[in-house]
């Protein structure tokens, strides 16, 4: 059985972390405009335009209208009379047809304004609620304020949803991963590569109950989650799985390198031996086992109690790794 006695060699100094799938909550970056009327650089309020577009055709009619009908008057007028009224009415019509272009010109701009405010960025906006994005500010006022609107909405929803996460998949003492978390991760992380699962028990954690209160043992043991938390890699998960239990799947780690494992033992078990903050000195006891993709979750758990147990037989207060010898044992 490996002892783990404290040392400062090869003393992790990387962050404290609790894994990598959670990033913790994070700050809505949008604020709706506090007045209506306030424009943004850039924007187009499409109520104005389209009226000053529909107020600029009403007039042209009108012109056009009035100039049609001037031209049957003075066709009436000149009825009979020489050849000037062939000259009126050439001036008459190449009026009517500019001014006929012009409001056509005034349709197409409006048609254009249409497209490029509105039907395309709310196809784009579609398309971006589709796939759970945030919108970009494109388009007219009215649509870059519902943009604004929505993104403020889907980031506190992911929010929420974030926060919800956090709460079924963690502890709500320690902070580390649950029972439930843990044995995902461990499915997931057992089929992906050679990992270490290390479970682990705080030795005589019912008499630290019984002699100082249920207050100070809940410190204990979130002083171990904090331990376990920081002296591991960031790529590495803590969990606690029960009362005065705990486990850490260390990813992306072989069976040759069990000094790697203990070097992070070492750390924590060094930890726990500072009591300056108050706290009773506590153990641990502590059974470690290798996957190399052949074992499911639940045959490398059994493994590693199996070296947990006989750490236990042993004392207690060591580290123990699951050999060829255990296999033979029931």
């Amino acid at each position: 059985m490996a002892e783990c006695q404290p040392t400062e060699q090869n003393k992790w100094d990387g962050p404290a972390t609790y894994g990598a799938a959670y990033h913790g909550p994070h700050r809505r970056r949008t604020d709706l405009p506090e007045k209506p009327g306030l424009r943004e650089k850039g924007s187009v309020r499409l109520q104005s335009i389209n009226g000053i577009i529909a107020a600029v055709a009403c007039m042209i009619s009108l012109v056009l209208l009035a100039t049609i009908q001037r031209k049957q008057t003075l066709i009436e007028e000149l009825i009979g009379a020489d050849g000037t009224a062939v000259e009126l009415l050439r001036d008459l019509m190449e009026r009517q047809q500019a001014l006929t272009g012009v409001l056509l010109l005034v349709v197409l701009v409006e048609v254009f304004c249409v497209v490029t405010l509105i039907l395309w960025p709310i196809e784009e906006y579609i398309d971006r609620i589709r796939a759970s994005k945030t919108l970009p500010l494109r388009g007219s006022y009215e649509l870059r304020y519902l943009a604004k609107a929505y993104n403020a909405m889907f980031e506190e929803n992911m929010l929420r949803n974030e926060e919800l996460r956090y709460k079924v998949e963690h502890d709500a003492l320690t902070g580390l991963y649950n029972r439930g978390a843990y044995e995902k991760l461990l499915a997931e992380h057992g089929r992906e590569g050679s990992i270490a699962l290390l479970w682990i028990d705080v030795d005589m954690f019912k008499s630290v109950n019984d002699t100082y209160g249920h207050d100070i043992g809940d410190k204990v043991l979130q002083k171990v989650a904090r331990l376990l938390a920081g002296d591991f890699r960031a790529t590495d998960y803590a969990c606690r799985t029960g009362g005065d239990e705990f486990a850490v799947i260390m990813t992306e780690v072989s069976p040759d390198q069990q000094q790697v494992v203990m070097s992070r033992v070492r750390a924590v078990q060094e930890g726990l031996r500072d009591v300056s903050d108050g706290l009773p000195l506590v153990t641990l006891s502590i059974g470690v086992a290798f996957s190399d993709q052949r074992q499911e979750g639940e045959e490398l758990f059994k493994m590693a109690d199996k070296a947990l147990y006989r750490v236990k037989e042993a004392g207690r207060n060591g580290c123990s790794f699951f050999n060829e010898e255990d296999r033979k044992t029931k």
